[in-house]
């Protein structure tokens, strides 16, 4: 089936769009929506994803899924963000990491972000869009960003109509084989995490500050930490604040 991909010229929010969408109508799998121009992007929380006009991409893509024949939720953060590895490294950048549990990195800069809404219906299925924003073009960010782009990584500015539709087909072809992969992906996650093996200062929910180093992220997205003890801490997303 030839995927659905639609082009807005501008929009608040690409998320918000999809969403509304698929409320009101049957859309089909992998139907997906971008646009250049995102004036109020969302991230994780309350964060705002600052976009450039016309120099970046915001994409959401929809997926319906059976909720027996998804193991763990937190594997579609992972086929979000292998899937931008795959992209990013066929466009020669190098050196990227994932940041856990929703940012891809390039030498410690950010250079895309992944915002995943789900809605559980009736039906024991799940209404997944995934939102996808990746700075291409745009050379010049706020001093408070710590980001980076495709163009100030290669050199050369890409085409965003092209990488848009890459994106999409890359993130269907790792959805046809998640069943049969999704140990394989997990690895992958975790063997391009941001920080592995390193000592890291963070401070937990209950406003401790604490020293271990990451070892890995497992299936449920729990990040594991060895502490100064050498024991094994798990942390959700909203747990833990790096410092």
């Amino acid at each position: 089936m030839r995927m659905k991909i639609i082009k807005l010229d501008a929009i608040d929010s690409t998320n918000s769009f999809l969403k509304n969408k698929s409320s009101n109508q049957e859309i089909d799998d992998f139907t997906t929506v971008y646009t250049q121009n995102q004036f109020n992007g969302r991230g994780r929380t309350t964060k705002q994803w600052i976009s450039e006009p016309n120099k970046n991409i915001a994409l959401s893509l929809f997926k319906r899924i059976k909720k027996t024949d998804l193991l763990h939720i937190f594997l579609l953060n992972v086929i979000a963000s292998i899937s931008i590895l795959e992209l990013l490294e066929k466009y020669l950048v190098k050196d990227v990491k994932v940041k856990w549990p929703n940012d891809v990195m390039v030498k410690n800069k950010k250079i895309s972000g992944v915002l995943i809404e789900n809605k559980i219906k009736k039906n024991n299925s799940i209404n997944s869009v995934m939102g996808i924003g990746i700075n291409v073009n745009q050379q010049h960010f706020p001093d408070f960003l710590s980001a980076t782009s495709i163009v100030n990584e290669i050199g050369s500015v890409s085409e965003i109509d092209l990488l848009a539709n890459e994106l999409a087909f890359i993130i269907k072809s790792n959805f046809k084989f998640l069943k049969s992969k999704s140990k394989i992906y997990l690895d992958h996650y975790n063997n391009k995490l941001h920080n592995k093996n390193q000592t890291v200062r963070f401070k937990n929910n209950i406003g401790k500050i604490e020293v271990g180093k990451i070892v890995k992220v497992d299936f449920r997205g729990n990040l594991m930490i060895m502490n100064e003890k050498g024991k094994i801490e798990y942390f959700k997303e909203n747990e833990i604040k790096f410092l």
